[in-house]
């Protein structure tokens, strides 16, 4: 259950008037507007900053039937900084997780880019450690 916590639960992506909280299983990661260089949807929404980057695991990329399936008029009203070569990727469409969480976080940055820029990243220790340890407790469990 501690792993479904932290893979399924834990990760999400807050958006405020000083940038962006992502939050994955054991990292959390608090970036200013100023701080971000790119946002990209190709496999999932990635923020790209100070020469790193964090894939945002609560806005995972849309699957094939998604792509398939989606129709022109959802790629039309998003932010600027969503259209590459005058198209978009399945991936930034409103209606897909990670869509629809870019439309947002692009819309937030175009306006506030030139705020401050400050980054922060935080180790949940204690939640990896819990991991482990019942990782390891499960084996040995098992092993009898």
């Amino acid at each position: 259950s501690v792993v479904l916590y932290a893979g399924f639960w834990r990760p999400r992506l807050d958006v405020d008037d000083d940038g962006v909280t992502v939050v994955n299983p054991f990292t959390r990661h608090r970036i200013g507007w100023g701080s971000i260089d790119r946002i990209d949807t190709k496999w999932g929404l990635t923020l790209y900053f100070d020469g790193r980057r964090v894939s945002v695991w609560a806005a995972p990329a849309p699957g094939r039937h998604t792509t398939f399936t989606a129709s022109r008029d959802l790629g039309s009203h998003l932010p600027e900084s969503t259209y590459l070569a005058g198209t978009v990727r399945p991936g930034d469409l409103i209606t897909t997780e990670s869509g629809g969480a870019a439309a947002v976080v692009r819309r937030e940055w175009e306006r506030r880019h030139d705020g401050p820029g400050h980054i922060e990243l935080t180790r949940s220790i204690g939640l990896l450690a819990s991991v482990v340890a019942l990782g390891i407790a499960a084996v040995i469990a098992l092993s009898f």
